[in-house]
């Protein structure tokens, strides 16, 4: 479990021997009225549910249209491994190749973002050992 700034409680469940769930990774965001989810197994595939209006299912464009940021292939193929590796270092590479300084947008995970994983990560293990919360 964690606690954000604000007050609201989020959980993380990670497993590596879930029975029925070999390279299945997921997430969902739930509110007091609605949740939205998206699994791996499905990456075409994004679920909106409300109270009032019930579920809903969106699929990936067909049409190949392609915002900044989003993989190249249209809908239809979903994205691999090696594709979404393709698609982070992109940039990355790009920046290099031109020697320019990375830009501070986001666009991609900076040295202070992996830190800040491995930071959670050892939270997480220092927890798990402690058997209580653990500040970050």
């Amino acid at each position: 479990m964690l606690r954000f700034d604000g007050g609201a409680i989020g959980t993380f469940l990670i497993s590596q021997v879930s029975p029925g769930h070999a390279n299945d990774f997921s997430w969902e965001l739930t509110g007091s009225n609605a949740s939205l989810a998206w699994r791996q197994e499905e990456p075409e595939l994004l679920r909106y549910r409300e109270r009032e209006i019930g579920s809903v299912t969106v699929q990936r464009a067909p049409s190949g249209v392609v915002a900044p940021g989003v993989p190249s292939l249209p809908g239809g193929h979903p994205e691999g491994w090696s594709d979404a590796l393709r698609d982070l270092f992109r940039d990355v590479y790009a920046s290099i190749l031109t020697a320019q300084p990375p830009p501070d947008d986001g666009t991609y995970p900076t040295f202070a973002d992996g830190e800040r994983a491995v930071r959670f990560v050892d939270a997480v293990l220092r927890s798990a050992e402690r058997g209580g919360w653990e500040r970050l």
